[in-house]
């Protein structure tokens, strides 16, 4: 009876350990990772320069020594997300003279969004700032076909304004059609052409520069740049 009893015992040791064997080994079945990334759109700007003009009292004089010259460059689109650059100048200004130009700007990123100001910068040394100081600049929007409206400003005084303002002040330019900021959709140039052509292809402004004919001998031989920046962001 007790070697019965020992045996039967040993029986269910075995039967136990085949159990766990089982459980062993479904723990050795394949498995499958499942790995997850994100990358977001980008808002990039692109500037495209348009035409450039001088009026003034010397302009189509017979003489062409020492009329006003003006240049203008844009670099490439860019690979990274510092944006373009677009250079102007104007050499040889005269008391009375008025220096004009356009430029539109694309969004060249993937995803929509919009242009919400314009900031003016000046820069001089010496008579530079005497020219300045009798020097407008006045940034206006495209709204319609060759129609331009002042942008305003938000940084004169507390008091938001339209119109021409002095060039040797810093100037904040709110970028808007009467109210709210200029949207734009994402394009591409292809075969010469932007792929996006509804009403937020692009948006066209326009510069202004004028010089007082009262600018005197101070401002004579002065020299001063400035800078536009474009900040916009990327919409929902």
């Amino acid at each position: 009876m007790l070697s019965k009893l020992t045996l039967a015992g040993g029986v269910l040791g075995v039967a136990s350990l085949a159990f766990v064997g089982v459980g062993g080994y479904a723990l050795d079945t394949s498995s499958i990772a499942v790995n997850n990334s994100f990358s977001s759109g980008t808002f990039q700007l692109q500037v495209v320069p348009g035409t450039a003009t001088v009026s003034g009292q010397l302009i189509g004089d017979a003489n062409s020594a020492g009329q006003p010259t003006q240049t203008e460059s844009a670099t490439p689109e860019p690979t990274l997300l510092t944006g373009n650059t677009l250079n102007y100048s104007l050499a040889n200004a005269a008391p009375g003279d008025t220096y004009s130009y356009t430029f539109t700007v694309y969004d060249v990123g993937t995803l929509q969004g919009q242009v919400n100001q314009i900031t003016y910068a000046p820069s001089a040394t010496g008579a530079g700032w005497h020219l300045l100081n009798h020097t407008t600049v006045e940034v206006s929007v495209e709204e319609g076909s060759n129609t331009w409206v002042p942008l305003t400003d938000s940084n004169s005084g507390g008091s938001d304004t339209t119109g021409p303002l002095a060039a040797v002040s810093p100037e904040t330019f709110l970028s808007n059609y009467h109210s709210g900021p200029n949207f734009l959709q994402p394009n591409s140039l292809k075969n010469g052409a932007w792929t996006y052509n509804g009403d937020e292809n692009s948006v066209t402004y326009q510069v202004t520069f004028a010089i007082s004919s009262n600018a005197g001998n101070n401002s004579e031989g002065g020299s001063a740049s400035a800078q536009f920046v474009i900040g916009g962001a990327n919409t929902p």
